[in-house]
């Protein structure tokens, strides 16, 4: 393999790692456009490898299906576009059914679920939701909270929006917010406040305490403490 064979295998390998990033989050539904946006680099960037070609499709496929199995969708098509092909198999069948696999996966239609499945995904936003109310103040990501519920991270997330109509970061957010306040009528201090809510920008909290509040933190503080006086001096 040339110098520039292997400066392109590395450019494949660092675009295939970002885009199991990309997706790893969405709903398998819309994987196809970025995945035949991968593929199409790969055919431009003149890698004339065979074997090595074939390695990198048949473990982008590999590692798509395992993601898929955790959402339960879309795993039957990649398990077969990732089948044995024959003996004479190579990169170009393997690019022809990933392709063919993504016009699979586009067709695919959101699972109707039963009724355990509402109860699953009940319980599993009334336990985000708790996890939050309760430990607001650490660093909570989806993948912590995944962990927690056991649940697979894209499942959970698109099933705490469907049960509740919000994000689990914009209901995380409000919480935040909430007992932000709570304590800026008290009187405390914004940098005190700010990191006990679970934020260490001071950025992020004056920009998303204002945009639920309509006020920055020490407006909110100073506008509650002439509320208290002046209710006190009547």
């Amino acid at each position: 393999m040339t110098g520039l064979e292997l400066k392109a295998l590395e450019r494949a390998v660092t675009l295939k790692a970002a885009l199991l990033d990309r997706v790893r989050p969405m709903p398998v539904r819309a994987w196809p456009r970025h995945v035949r946006g991968f593929l199409s680099d790969l055919a431009a960037m003149g890698l004339q490898d065979d074997h090595a070609r074939f390695v990198l499709l048949a473990t982008l496929i590999e590692e798509l299906r395992l993601i898929a199995s955790r959402s339960q969708e879309g795993a039957a098509e990649l398990a077969w576009a990732g089948s044995d092909t024959g003996a004479d198999a190579g990169p170009g069948d393997l690019h022809a059914r990933c392709e063919q696999a993504m016009r699979r996966l586009g067709r695919l239609r959101p699972t109707k679920m039963g009724g355990d499945d509402r109860e699953r995904g009940a319980a599993c936003a009334a336990r985000i939701a708790r996890l939050i109310d309760e430990r607001y103040m650490e660093r909570l990501t989806l993948a912590s909270l995944a962990a927690s519920v056991r649940e697979p991270r894209a499942w959970m997330a698109a099933t705490f929006r469907r049960q509740t109509g919000t994000t689990i970061h914009a209901y995380l957010t409000r919480v935040r917010v909430d007992r932000a306040a709570d304590s800026l009528r008290l009187g405390e201090k914004v940098e005190a406040v700010m990191l006990a809510v679970g934020y260490h920008s001071k950025r992020s909290f004056y920009r998303q305490f204002q945009s639920l509040t309509g006020l920055t933190p020490g407006a909110y503080r100073d506008a509650a403490r002439l509320r208290r006086t002046g209710r006190a001096a009547g």
